[in-house]
């Protein structure tokens, strides 16, 4: 699918457009581990009440919109070695976050509405081999979100090993436009409200 091919060169002129646009971002954490942190509400992203500081970094041990992908091996992803190839993986990657796109924000939404999802940065942390005989599962969450950047951390797994971890960052694109654009509302709200039925759960365990 094209909106997953599209990788947009993220530069100091784009940092200045957002900036100009007040739709910059500085790095300070909303949420940290503490249950006396006031929540975030759709509402308070909307009028802007945490602007320009909007930055939610999720703890290690939240995975807010997880979604998880049992993984089918094929003879093609072998290299020479026998093993899954690394170029294999960030193919991968996209599988997973296209997933959590066809959950949260469909393809026919995203062309209504002439915007588009565009990954700047993945980075893939190889761990240890696949060979075709082993049945891995990838998983996919949001780590990072902001006004206009998003992370997602990627894991690939079998029963008791971690075979590879990575992430991606991201922005939103208007399409017509080609500029970076605010996450859309109902993706900041889902997220925040996972997040915090999560950290609820987290805080209630004995």
């Amino acid at each position: 699918m094209f909106y997953w091919v599209l990788h947009w060169n993220w530069n100091e002129a784009d940092h200045r457009e957002t900036e100009r646009s007040g739709l910059g971002w500085t790095p300070c954490s909303v949420f940290n581990t503490g249950i006396s942190n006031p929540p975030i509400r759709s509402s308070d992203y909307r009028n802007g009440a945490h602007r320009p500081e909007m930055h939610v970094n999720t703890p290690s041990e939240l995975r807010p919109l997880l979604v998880q992908k049992p993984i089918q091996i094929n003879g093609y992803d072998i290299d020479v070695m026998g093993i899954v190839s690394n170029l294999v993986y960030p193919r991968w990657f996209e599988e997973l976050r296209t997933l959590f796109l066809d959950l949260y924000w469909p393809l026919e939404d995203m062309l209504r509405q002439q915007q588009c999802p565009s990954v700047v940065t993945t980075h893939v942390d190889y761990k240890a081999p696949l060979t075709i005989f082993d049945k891995p599962e990838g998983r996919l969450w949001v780590a990072e979100i902001s006004k206009v950047r998003w992370k997602v951390d990627v894991e690939i797994v079998t029963a008791d090993t971690v075979h590879c971890t990575g992430y991606q960052v991201g922005i939103v694109l208007d399409l017509q436009r080609k500029k970076p654009i605010r996450l859309p509302e109902h993706i900041v709200d889902t997220y925040l409200q996972d997040y915090q039925r999560l950290e609820a759960e987290r805080f209630a365990a004995p």
